[in-house]
């Protein structure tokens, strides 16, 4: 079989490496019962992933839990952002209240001891 070789002249096949050659039968059933155990996993694990792809269970299992929570933070905050408004308008209302009240105040007063409030016909 030719060898394919790659620009940096290594070969680009990807074959298995050689059995190696154990001393006993053992040893060597022990090898390919690995070998096929671990070829077989993969299959299975490809299989998997394309049926569970199939029938459309590729979600997570707890995205039912993931979704709650992030529901939850949302309507937290949508709340969080509802008591800052309502607390800057009522900050707002009292400080324009306070400016009435100082606009009135500033035009009722009289400094004390003024010409005009003291009594000029005592002599």
């Amino acid at each position: 079989m030719a060898e394919a070789i790659g620009a940096l002249g290594q070969n680009t096949e990807t074959e298995d490496p050689p059995a190696p050659v154990p001393q006993s039968w053992a040893g060597y059933s022990w090898y390919m019962l690995k070998k096929i155990g671990t070829r077989t996993y993969g299959v299975m694990h490809y299989l998997g992933e394309k049926l569970a792809w199939g029938f459309g269970i590729t979600s997570p299992d707890w995205q039912y839990a993931i979704d709650y929570y992030e529901d939850l933070k949302a309507e937290e905050k949508e709340e969080r952002e509802q008591e800052e408004r309502a607390l800057r308008e009522q900050q707002e209302e009292c400080l324009q209240r306070l400016r009435e009240l100082e606009g009135q105040a500033a035009k009722s007063w009289r400094p004390r001891g003024s010409l005009a409030s003291q009594h000029v016909g005592s002599a």
